[in-house]
């Protein structure tokens, strides 16, 4: 399927972003890259440094964010926000359900999701990242 006439590409190009942010652009941005990115697949892990890479220098960081999110949004559909914590034994990342992450950044209560250990702030945000990947449907769409 072309580019052009894919539903995503169309969804995005076509929805009205406010003209007072850059929220557009980074999310055009990022969809070009998706759709040029090689071997694309649920599996690819979308870190915000990367993605951040993909947009202009020309969106403020509060307009890029709000970009990644805007395509994880159901109504879009094109990314999925998942999380990963650190596996204290072992030094490695593990993926981490998302409901469990949601409530604890939400309540503001720190914890490493696979030990329970109690932490900071700080602590928190080198231990449990986020990142993203491409939704199974968007990736189907790519094969059409």
């Amino acid at each position: 399927m072309k580019m052009h006439s894919n539903p995503y590409y169309i969804r995005v190009f076509n929805h009205k972003f406010s003209v007072h942010t850059n929220t557009g652009y980074a999310c055009k941005n990022i969809m070009q890259y998706l759709f040029t990115a090689e071997d694309l697949s649920v599996n690819e892990k979308l870190y915000f440094d990367f993605l951040r890479t993909k947009v202009s220098n020309k969106v403020d960081n509060e307009d890029f964010i709000n970009g990644v999110f805007m395509l994880a949004r159901s109504d879009f559909n094109i990314l999925v926000q998942k999380f990963e914590a650190l596996n204290e034994d072992t030094g490695d990342f593990e993926p981490v359900m998302p409901d469990a992450v949601i409530s604890m950044l939400s309540s503001s209560s720190y914890f490493n999701p696979l030990n329970g250990r109690k932490l900071t702030e700080d602590e928190a945000a080198v231990q449990i990242r986020t990142f993203f990947s491409p939704s199974k449907a968007f990736i189907n769409s790519l094969a059409n």
